[in-house]
């Protein structure tokens, strides 16, 4: 903690120096000149300065569109995944993609399938490692599942930059 507070206190002033430099980087100044090259031809293909950024920034997949790959790919019905079963890995599963693939928050995928709370989302979830680790079928099927969604998630960016 005194750690911590002693270097909220004290200036970094070699860093603020580095920063009046370049708003893009810091670094050498071959660096700074390789990062301003790429921000300037980044610039060419926008009309605003604000447009041309450095994060990709993705679209989530649609909801409806990974709860169907994963209904697909474990050979149930997407329905299945609204039904409480003891013992099963569906919600575990269809949570944890939903999260990854669709950007959805536990409360979302709470009231898409029918679970009642976020709190009951977290909770499959955070059972899923144990479950991938008791059942050699289980893993393999997700790394099935997430190569699915990753080429569709990647098809779609495809298909976005080329508009």
């Amino acid at each position: 903690r005194r750690f911590v507070e002693a270097g909220l206190a004290e200036t970094d002033e070699e860093l603020q120096q580095a920063m009046k430099v370049s708003p893009r980087s810091i670094g050498n100044d071959w660096f700074r000149a390789w990062v301003d090259e790429r921000y300037q031809n980044m610039l060419e293909g926008h009309h605003v300065a604000e447009d041309a950024a450095f994060r990709r920034i993705t679209e989530p997949l649609a909801t409806d569109q990974v709860l169907a790959t994963v209904a697909e790919l474990m050979r149930v019905d997407t329905s299945d995944f609204r039904e409480r079963r003891r013992n099963s890995s569906l919600r575990a599963v269809a949570s944890r993609m939903l999260m990854k693939y669709s950007g959805q928050n536990q409360r979302q995928i709470a009231q898409y399938l029918e679970m009642g709370t976020g709190g009951a989302v977290s909770f499959q979830v955070r059972r899923l490692p144990a479950l991938l680790q008791e059942d050699r079928k289980l893993q393999k099927l997700v790394k099935r599942i997430e190569g699915r969604l990753g080429n569709l998630k990647a098809e779609q960016q495809k298909r976005g930059r080329g508009r």
